[in-house]
């Protein structure tokens, strides 16, 4: 009878470090991985969709406040396609640009650059103060120009899984007609009442190779398509605590929990797209301070997760190195001293166990062990202490 719960005790184990490591190569729609943190908070993503680039990963939480584009009066970028507002000489001067590709949020999201060093890619940063043209000043909220870029608020481990890919942005009339695209034969005509039925296929667009971005029209209407997995107000942006502590609302009704509005990579014919605190699509300034819920593409074929992608209990990346090769049916310890894990050897056809075995042994630096049981077998190493070593396959 000890023998036989033995067993089954056994095989539950193996189930779920079979489940731990079959996740490492892929996630799906509704699961968690935590990565990554900002304000010292630890940041948690959730996967909206998989496309054509992979698992798309995006926060759960509006993450901070920022501008989509800084105001500024330097004209070297995207601001000296500015044109006549009323009495102001250049509208993106003072009320920021709408063209992703240099703006002040797009070149945070994807710096490594330590304060005070990000890179402002139409040279405009984000100050907490604006002179016009007249001189009169405008006091910013949320400035970020003294901050680091956000990927120094990942480890090298949690940075090799956000994968890097050309993608699509819709450009603004100041853009096009000045010849600034790659494809498209048409203005862009959004609805804002219906996502997803627009011209985006035929609106004129630039590539842009990114790591980290604000949602676009197709990304954006993702939530939608997987709403019976996500939840059908998972569109809805929530600040996380961090960042209803430390950033500036300019609205004392605010308070931890309330929904609050966040920006979209969506142009519109003045400003930028923004999801509204209920929900609903509008049209902002890129000056105005909005809610910052970026994306990224996620690759895991190399990585070794824990956790079972629950918000309670998210995937995370493991950190440390490689501490035994499994190659075939043998173990090799990398370490330079000597270890005694756990070995559990699982005969399998797909996920149905047929039996587990159990070494409880010691290796020396380097040695190499062999576990000959056929074709149908998984080998787990489990350190007692540390958890699951991550492995080298």
């Amino acid at each position: 009878m000890k023998k036989k719960i033995f067993s089954i005790g056994m095989a539950l184990a193996v189930i779920i470090l079979f489940n731990m490591i079959a996740c490492a190569e892929e996630i799906k729609v509704g699961e968690y991985l935590q990565m990554g943190s900002y304000y010292g908070e630890p940041i948690l993503w959730r996967c909206i969709d998989i496309n054509e680039n992979g698992p798309l990963m995006l926060s759960d939480r509006i993450l901070c406040l920022k501008t989509y584009d800084a105001r500024g009066n330097n004209m070297t970028g995207s601001h000296k396609y500015g044109e006549q507002y009323f009495d102001i000489p250049n509208n993106r001067a003072f009320y920021g640009s709408n063209y992703w590709g240099d703006s002040t949020i797009r070149s945070w999201l994807n710096s490594e650059a330590p304060a005070c060093e990000v890179e402002w890619l139409c040279g405009n940063p984000p100050t907490d103060v604006y002179f016009d043209f007249e001189g009169s000043r405008y006091d910013i909220k949320n400035p970020y120009d003294k901050e680091a870029g956000f990927l120094t608020n990942f480890s090298d481990a949690e940075k090799s899984v956000i994968k890097e890919v050309v993608q699509k942005s819709i450009v603004g009339r100041e853009d096009y007609k000045n010849g600034v695209y790659d494809t498209g034969t048409e203005a862009y005509n959004f609805n804002y009442n219906e996502i997803g039925n627009s011209n985006y296929d035929t609106a004129y667009a630039k590539y842009f190779s990114d790591k980290m971005f604000l949602l676009d029209e197709p990304q954006f209407n993702a939530l939608y398509k997987n709403s019976d997995i996500l939840g059908e107000d998972y569109h809805i942006g929530v600040p996380t605590l961090s960042c209803s502590e430390k950033c500036d609302f300019g609205n004392t009704d605010f308070s931890y929990g309330q929904t609050w509005g966040y920006l979209l990579r969506i142009p519109s014919s003045l400003g930028i797209i923004y999801v509204e605190k209920d929900g609903s699509l509008l049209s902002r300034s890129g000056a105005d301070n909005l809610g910052i819920r970026p994306g990224f593409y996620i690759d895991l074929s190399s990585s070794n997760l824990s956790g079972r992608g629950t918000a309670a209990e998210p995937y995370i990346i493991q950190e440390e190195k490689a501490c035994f090769k499994i190659d075939g049916n043998t173990v090799t310890n990398l370490s330079d001293k000597t270890q005694k894990p756990v070995v559990i050897v699982a005969n399998y056809m797909g996920r149905t166990l047929d039996s587990v075995k159990k070494y409880d042994e010691s290796f020396a630096a380097g040695e190499t062990k062999n576990y000959p049981y056929g074709d149908n077998t998984k080998i787990f190493v489990w350190d007692s202490l540390n958890g699951m070593c991550p492995l080298v396959q």
